[in-house]
C-alpha cells in the first residue's frame, strides 16, 4: 500500500481549539484520530473511532506530525483487518455479477444467422 490510499483530514476541535487528525485507509473501516492529550502535557494521543486501538500505536508522541507519521508507518505494514477484507469481497463479488449480468444481457442480442 502507498501512501496515496490514506487519506488525512485535519479538523479544529470546537471545545478547545486543537487540531485534530482523521486518518482513514482501505485497510481499516474505523478511523484512526491523532490529538492533543487530555492529561495537561504537550503529547499527542492516537485513538480509533470504533474499537481497540493496536498495541503498536498505544502511548504518547511529541507531536501531532510523528503520531501521523507512526499511523502512516503502522497502515504501510498493517494486513487489510477481517472487516474491510470481508466488505471488499463483497463489493468484489457484486461487481463481478453486475459484469456478468451486463454480458449475458449483451448476448440476448446478438442476431445469429443471416437476416432475411
Amino acid at each position: 500500500m502507498v501512501d496515496e490510499d490514506v487519506q488525512v483530514q485535519c479538523t479544529e476541535d470546537e471545545s478547545k481549539g486543537n487540531l485534530v487528525y482523521t486518518i482513514s485507509s482501505p485497510k481499516y473501516k474505523a478511523d484512526f484520530i491523532v490529538k492533543k492529550s487530555n492529561d495537561g502535557f504537550a503529547f499527542f494521543d492516537v485513538q480509533m473511532s470504533v474499537g481497540q486501538l493496536p498495541r503498536e500505536l498505544t502511548g504518547k508522541y511529541t507531536s501531532a506530525e510523528k503520531g501521523l507519521e507512526a499511523v502512516k508507518r503502522f497502515l504501510r505494514k498493517a494486513k487489510e483487518s477481517k472487516n474491510a477484507r470481508r466488505d471488499n469481497m463483497v463489493k468484489r463479488r457484486e461487481a463481478q455479477k453486475n459484469a456478468q449480468k451486463l454480458q449475458s444481457d449483451n448476448k440476448e442480442h446478438v442476431q445469429q444467422g443471416t437476416a432475411n
